[in-house]
């Protein structure tokens, strides 16, 4: 296993009792494993991700802003060798869950739903008390803290008196699931907040005007076709 990709062991199950023909209670065992992987500590052009996703809960701040000892811009945490840039410029916007009801509707817990296994982010100011956790349906198929991903990049353990590891990371999580919650876990480090934002993706026409687009081609090649008769 490479440091760039993190099995979440917790939820994986060895069947041991199978061998010996014991029966075994398919209902009961745990889902497949999630897996993320750290893509970088640099956002392009990240937002908040309900312009991605469904998100309900937590608040957001659109335009990005920072307030002392309240919340980050993703991108601001800059003081690692793993990332020593700061580019929270490229956050337009971004979710925030915390312990403190600022701004309003923050201390609610992120959920994101419809997902189809697949989930990125940028993970800001990553924290020793950052939560994610992901269901299928009702089941809890995986979760990861913000120690998870700093034990990946090589920096357990270097986390300050208030629990912050001082470096943000871009994270795609994939796996067997449909929603995701992002939250606080009490009582570890200060325990302020989660933020979170995604890259912006291209637009992509919808349906009806996909069809319309061809329907003026085609006319438009009729058109053509009719002009090219006449002159011959």
């Amino acid at each position: 296993m490479d440091n760039l990709s993190y099995m979440n062991l917790k939820n994986l199950v060895t069947i041991t009792t199978l061998a010996t023909g014991t029966a075994v209670a398919i209902a009961t065992m745990p889902a497949q494993a999630v897996t993320f992987t750290v893509e970088g500590n640099t956002c392009s052009y990240c937002v908040q991700l309900g312009e991605v996703y469904d998100v309900t809960g937590g608040a957001v701040l659109d335009p990005a802003a920072d307030k002392k000892n309240a919340y980050l811009t993703p991108g601001s945490d800059s003081a690692t060798v793993f990332d020593a840039v700061d580019d929270s410029d490229n956050v337009e916007s971004y979710n925030l869950t915390s312990v403190l009801n600022d701004p309003i509707g923050a201390v609610e817990a992120i959920v994101v739903e419809n997902l189809d296994g697949v989930f990125d982010f940028f993970w800001g100011s990553v924290d020793t008390y950052n939560l994610i956790e992901f269901f299928d349906g009702d089941t809890l198929v995986g979760s990861f803290t913000g120690t998870d991903i700093a034990t990946d990049v090589g920096l357990a353990g270097t986390d300050n008196s208030a629990g912050n590891f001082n470096f943000d990371a871009y994270i795609n999580f994939e796996g067997f699931f449909d929603s995701a919650r992002l939250s606080i876990i009490p009582g570890v480090g200060t325990g302020i907040a989660f933020e979170v934002a995604t890259e912006k993706r291209a637009s992509i026409p919808e349906p009806t005007s996909i069809l319309g687009l061809a329907a003026v081609g085609l006319l438009g090649g009729v058109s053509l076709f009719k002009r090219q008769s006449q002159a011959a």
